[in-house]
């Protein structure tokens, strides 16, 4: 049966209030199962943290969640006011323009990074990811909103390597939300490989969601909270000066998600 007609079936029986609390109550229980899966899989196959969220993100991109949003669902809208929000954030500080060099790092499905890809000029767009199913769906979106002029890059990033970047600097580099996902060592080894990929003048933005004290790790594997705090000791022996952007927090980027925003430079 169809998921429309089953329902319109429990429609007409009055039963779809009853269908729509028992499934919230049981997607997160049946997500978590099926990412314990994963990782059991991936476990048995010699592989660790990057490899299960690798592998994770690829099912996502490809099948959605299990008992919430189906593939399609799940890239989003790039008309999506939370889909523009950054750009237009960016823009209203002088932070980009249409000339910058621009690596929107862990973009995923590119539903937000097709508002750089319209703002940018042909090229200046690189998006890359670890799930090279969320980037099969940003070129399909490149393609359906007919962007392919603008020449955007994607790079796969298997097990977070770096090697596909080559030589390449950025003026500007944005990893949003993308870290909210990452153990605190694979943080730093981030760090320390962006520095390869940034000149004197580019600035590299990250957002994370703020734990209080220490980091947190969650139930479901994947979400992590950090703090200012883990950032500027991540830098410790690395050539990036780190700094808090307040004016984030206050930014409403999402209602009821506590994201805030760092800064890093190079040194002098």
């Amino acid at each position: 049966m169809c998921a429309v007609g089953a329902k319109s079936i429990l429609s007409s029986l009055g039963l779809m209030g009853v269908a729509k609390r028992i499934r919230a109550a049981i997607k997160r229980p049946v997500r978590l199962l099926l990412n314990r899966l994963i990782w059991l899989v991936t476990r048995l196959n010699g592989g660790g943290y990057t490899d299960f969220y690798e592998r994770m993100m690829d099912h996502r991109a490809r099948y959605g969640s299990p008992l919430g949003k189906s593939a399609a669902e799940v890239t989003g809208h790039p008309d999506e006011p939370r889909r523009r929000f950054a750009l237009d954030w960016f823009i209203a500080r002088g932070w980009i323009t249409p000339t910058t060099k621009f690596l929107d790092y862990g973009c995923g499905n590119a539903a937000a990074g097709i508002n750089f890809i319209r703002y940018l000029g042909a090229g200046k767009y690189t998006g890359a990811d670890i799930s090279s199913g969320s980037l099969e769906r940003a070129v399909a979106w490149v393609v359906k909103i007919g962007l392919a002029a603008k020449l955007p890059h994607f790079i796969h990033l298997p097990g977070g390597s770096m090697s596909g970047f080559g030589g390449r600097v950025f003026d500007l580099i944005y990893a949003q939300d993308v870290v909210t996902h990452m153990p605190p060592e694979n943080i730093k080894a981030l760090l320390a490989k962006m520095v390869l990929h940034m000149h004197k003048g580019s600035v590299f933005l990250l957002t994370y969601t703020h734990a209080g004290d220490d980091c947190e790790y969650q139930g479901d594997l994947v979400n992590w909270h950090h703090n200012a705090r883990f950032f500027m000791g991540a830098v410790v022996g690395l050539p990036l000066a780190c700094e808090e952007v307040p004016e984030w927090t206050k930014a409403g980027y999402k209602l009821g998600h506590v994201s805030r925003m760092v800064r890093f430079r190079l040194r002098p």
